[in-house]
């Protein structure tokens, strides 16, 4: 998949997508008054000297960076009160975030602290308890990420929050920026970045911008997949991951997490597996499922994961079947290259069926409307990789 030289998307992300797409900062902080942004970089970041295209691109700007020591890992509430003493001693304005997973969940919370005032952001509730536009904060997409950062989503310790207003304004993926991860990173956000999208193209709600992001992260997630066998990991497919990702959690936005989402989470927390591998194992039978559920499989779902050239006149009786076998394709072309490491199935992991009652229970604590016989359908076909078209 060729992705063009720039690409500009808006609502409620605005990503910015090229070469020398760090070059577009300051005017994009121009446009939010923003003249002191905090930087909050991880470790990989700063090892790879990824900062020094960050300090070129804003050098003639007005635009005056400032910089903390990347934090360790983990998340406390003495981290975050730390980290927003800074911002305000400092008189910052923004925040910077280059890096992904809980280097993202902590800037959002010391944007919670900076923004409201309120000390303990876990007090704003779980879902939509955040009813305030937040500081302007401006996320440099890597390719090693975990699918939420663009996401209205943050989840660290004992807080879990979900609210619109945690998403990033900006997005911006760089070449120079998007780091030089490890075969086993590239896979897990690929693979979570296209179970975030199937799921949204796959729901019975039609939402046109979801659509866009959905499509966008399936075909780029699929792309990067497939090509991940490179070593070292090629640029063209850190670009794809990087950009699948954010697409990825701009579908989420500040929405619940979906029963694939939730049911990956109660599977992850086995130890079995991570949660980027039960998603995968997990899709070839969501699709059947849910084509059995409605009727059908969306015609820009085969799109997406096939190309246009391969789904276009496909029988919508077939749809299903042949959605389902390209995923499977997949997993099992992931399994060679990892040599096994990557599994296929739920066997492949080491569970057998009198395991899945267990996670099934866990699910149904956050189950409703009928999820919870789902689920078990979804796992029974998942445990060897085999789901049937009549989705029982």
């Amino acid at each position: 998949m060729q992705l063009p030289d720039q690409l500009e998307f808006s609502c409620p992300v605005k990503l910015l997508y090229g070469r020398r797409a760090l070059e577009h900062l300051p005017y994009e902080f121009g446009a939010r008054n923003v003249r002191r942004p905090l930087l909050l970089s991880d470790e990989d970041a700063v090892r790879e000297n990824r900062m020094r295209a960050l300090t070129d691109a804003l050098r003639a700007s007005e635009i005056e960076l400032g910089a903390v020591e990347p934090p360790a890992q983990g998340i406390d509430l003495d981290l975050v009160h730390e980290l927003a003493a800074i911002y305000r001693d400092r008189d910052h304005d923004a925040l910077l975030v280059m890096g992904g997973g809980a280097l993202m969940d902590l800037a959002k919370l010391v944007n919670i602290v900076v923004s409201t005032g309120q000390d303990d952001p876990a007090g704003f509730g779980a879902s939509n308890g955040i009813a305030q536009r937040l500081k302007p904060m401006a996320l440099i997409a890597p390719a090693a990420a975990s699918g939420g950062e663009a996401s209205g989503h943050v989840k660290a310790d004992r807080i879990e929050l979900q609210s619109i207003h945690l998403m990033p304004d900006l997005a911006v993926i760089d070449e120079r920026t998007v780091g030089a991860p490890d075969q086993k990173a590239v896979l897990n956000a690929g693979l979570t970045a296209l179970a975030f999208g199937v799921e949204a193209m796959l729901g019975a709600k039609r939402n046109p911008m979801v659509d866009i992001y959905a499509a966008n992260a399936v075909q780029m997630a699929m792309a990067a997949l497939q090509s991940a066998a490179e070593m070292p990991v090629a640029l063209t497919t850190r670009m794809l991951t990087a950009s699948a990702t954010v697409m990825a959690g701009c579908i989420l936005a500040g929405k619940a997490p979906g029963k694939l989402h939730r049911l990956g989470t109660c599977l992850a927390a086995t130890g079995r597996l991570s949660f980027s591998e039960a998603l995968g194992v997990l899709l070839p039978a969501a699709v059947t499922l849910e084509a059995h559920k409605h009727g059908r499989v969306p015609a820009r779902l085969l799109s997406a994961l096939m190309g246009l050239e391969r789904s276009s006149g496909t029988p919508v009786g077939q749809r299903s079947l042949l959605a389902a076998t390209a995923l499977m394709s997949l997993l099992n072309d992931l399994y060679r290259l990892t040599e096994g490491r990557l599994p296929r199935n739920l066997r492949d992991a080491g569970f057998e069926p009198d395991d899945l009652a267990a996670v099934c229970a866990a699910f149904d604590e956050t189950a409703g409307d009928g999820d919870q016989d789902a689920a078990m359908v979804m796992l029974q076909q998942a445990l060897d990789g085999k789901p049937n078209q009549s989705g029982c």
